[in-house]
C-alpha cells in the first residue's frame, strides 16, 4: 500500500515471520500512536525488504516492523518522495520514476 500521509515505510510482524526476513535492532525506536488511539505501539525492530513491482521496477526498502495487522506493507511519503512519486487521484494510480525511467503503478 502507497500512503502519502505516513511519514514510515511499515511491514508487519506476521508477514517477516511468513517470509522468514531477518530482523535488526532499529537505531532511533519511536512510539507510533497513529494506528491505534488507545495505546501507542512502539517500533523496536527494522528489516530489509527486496520486492518487484514490474519486471524493470524491483525495489529495496528500509521497513519498520509494527505489531498489527493493518496491511502487509506501508511505503511512506519519504519512500515516495525518493522515487519522485506521483499520484493521480481521479485515475487512482501512480507515476514512479528509478534511474530516469518512468513507471506507473494502478492502486487497487
Amino acid at each position: 500500500m502507497f500512503d502519502t500521509g505516513s511519514q514510515a515505510n511499515l511491514i508487519i510482524e506476521s508477514l517477516v515471520k511468513k517470509l522468514g526476513l531477518e530482523t535488526k535492532s532499529h537505531p532511533k525506536p519511536y512510539a507510533l500512536g497513529w494506528i491505534h488511539d488507545k495505546e501507542k505501539l512502539n517500533v523496536t525492530k527494522q528489516c530489509k525488504v527486496k520486492f518487484v513491482i514490474s519486471f524493470k521496477l524491483v525495489y529495496e526498502v528500509e521497513l519498520d516492523v509494527i505489531p498489527l495487522d493493518i496491511c502487509g506493507m506501508v511505503l511512506g511519503s519519504l519512500s515516495l518522495y525518493d522515487r519522485r512519486a506521483v499520484f493521480f487521484c481521479h485515475e487512482n494510480k501512480y507515476q514512479i520514476a528509478k534511474y530516469g525511467v518512468e513507471y506507473t503503478v494502478r492502486a487497487h
